[in-house]
């Protein structure tokens, strides 16, 4: 018997160096990292919470889990702001308890602030610095249930910044960014972006670098999974849809004051109310839309070169709607030199045409103000070509106010003519997209379940400096030796009690 254990010993020795080579040497379980994102935007912040567990070549698959949405920008409190601080804490702390317990903290966050901000810092640096610093002294020195935030960024991002992270949220999506080559890729390889938010609006697009570009403070270059991306992004703040619109109706007022004998500088202070009223031409029958002078006046976008007395002024815009002049105001709008003749501040289309062939994804508002029009509402993300894009916008345009509010919210459905009229033409303008162009322009808001916009691709970049979790081994070291013990015990069991089972039946045998 002793003879017969003794030479199951080297098997019971095998077994204890497997179960430690098993513990050693395994992958192992990667633990999930999380971050958060604030995207401060002109007409809304946004938490968003993503995680991820792998990395490839030092950048991570990150993924949305949720977010959380904030009513206001981060400006729309002024100087209140111990307002704006506390709705974003409010915020972050709904989105980090969606992180699972027991996963501790500190976890990395990055606050962008957008073209609001942008704006805003142009007349109020001071106020500026001031809401940044808070909400980072806030946030950082905040606890959530026992968990705390390593506050990484808050700071303003440039429009070229914002437009490229949106670029690589495009093509992470579209898995556009990782192939098994090692060269370098090519610009073919990748898909264009055109974002239009509230306040700006950005192209970015791949290029080859050259000694040319170097310099240009619109390209940037960007490592992600292994490879370096030049990225030509162009963005053109106060020539968002909401800004946009803005102008439109300033513009309206110009030319009335310019063609009618009102005085631009006029010396009267009475305290008196002047009401104006004005045509809409990109407007069919919605509600009359009513705005104090003032309004236009103290907004920087608004800056013209002439100075016009809109002091104690209410003004109606009623509808009136004529395409042909429409679309006459929203051409001199986005025209650069039109624009130099009236305007501080006027679109600028330093970008080279549009590359042909590539696939853009139109986003945020390019999405959301063409919704309504067939080719997208019946689940599409094209149009054929810019004529079938206008016939349908056209057709909007003239849809009973009854109608248009069944179809979008009687808040936006009002803009929608002149955002869709707006499109089309800083495609065509600034753009200089092609009537061939316009089947390789997608409108999107997402890609499978993720949105579409910069704070992924923020998230997905800066990934590659955020250290990785260490990798949890598949048997705890303390664990190991009991483990290596009782599988050892349960094969000298299973031996034994094969041993005297045999015996056994040996001795009924002879006892036969």
């Amino acid at each position: 018997m002793a003879t017969k254990l003794l030479f199951l010993l080297p098997i019971a020795i095998l077994i204890v160096i497997s179960t430690f080579c098993l513990w050693k040497y395994l992958p192992g379980i990667k633990p999930l990292d999380y971050g958060l994102t604030i995207d401060a935007g002109s007409s809304h912040s946004e938490v968003i919470l993503y995680t991820w567990s792998d990395k490839v070549n030092g950048t991570g698959h990150a993924r949305q889990l949720s977010s959380v949405e904030v009513s206001n920008g981060i400006d729309d409190h002024g100087e209140d702001i111990e307002s704006t601080v506390n709705e974003l804490y409010n915020a972050v702390a709904s989105a980090v308890d969606q992180i699972p317990e027991g996963v501790l903290g500190p976890f990395p966050l990055f606050l962008g602030a957008t073209a609001g901000i942008r704006i805003l810092n142009l007349t109020k640096p001071e106020l500026v610095d001031e809401i940044m610093s808070s909400i980072n002294t806030n946030l950082s020195n905040s606890d959530f249930n026992g968990r705390s935030l390593d506050v990484k960024q808050v700071r303003i991002l440039s429009g070229s910044e914002e437009g490229l992270y949106a670029w690589v949220t495009v093509n992470y999506l579209l898995n556009s960014l990782e192939d098994d080559s090692t060269a370098q890729p090519d610009e073919m390889d990748t898909l264009g972006m055109l974002d239009m938010g509230g306040a700006s609006s950005q192209i970015a697009y791949q290029i080859n670098e050259t000694n040319e570009n170097k310099n240009d403070q619109s390209v940037n270059s960007v490592s992600l999974f292994g490879k370096n991306y030049t990225v030509k992004s162009h963005s053109n703040l106060c020539f968002g849809s909401d800004q946009g619109y803005t102008r439109y109706l300033f513009e309206l007022v110009r030319r009335h004051f310019d063609n009618t004998e009102i005085e631009k500088d006029s010396a009267d202070n009475s305290s008196s109310i002047r009401s104006i009223k004005i045509r809409d031409p990109c407007n069919h029958d919605s509600p009359v839309e009513m705005h104090r002078g003032t309004e236009f006046t103290s907004n920087p976008c608004l800056k013209t070169l002439s100075t016009y007395d809109l002091e104690n002024t209410e003004i109606t815009f009623e509808p009136s709607m004529n395409h042909s002049k429409c679309a006459s105001v929203i051409i001199d709008l986005i025209d650069q030199s039109y624009c130099e003749q009236h305007y501080a501040l006027c679109p600028t289309s330093e970008s080279d045409p549009a590359p042909l062939k590539t696939h853009f994804y139109a986003i945020s508002s390019y999405y959301y103000s063409t919704k309504v029009l067939p080719s997208i509402q019946n689940g599409g993300d094209v149009f054929h070509n810019d004529t079938d894009y206008l016939h349908q916008v056209n057709h909007w345009c003239t849809t009973p106010w009854v109608e248009k509010v069944q179809l979008a919210d009687p808040k936006y459905a009002r803009y929608l003519c002149f955002k869709q009229l707006y499109i089309y033409y800083t495609l065509k303008t600034i753009y200089q997209f092609t009537d061939d162009q316009w089947p390789y322009i997608h409108f999107r808001n997402k890609i499978r379940d993720s949105s579409l916009g910069w704070s992924l691709g923020y998230m997905i970049t800066e990934t590659n400096i955020i250290p990785s979790k260490p990798v949890k081994p598949v048997i705890w070291s303390k664990y190991a030796s009991f483990g290596s013990l009782g599988l050892l015990a349960a094969v000298m069991i299973f031996l034994t009690a094969y041993w005297i089972g045999r015996r056994s039946k040996s001795a009924d045998i002879n006892h036969a």
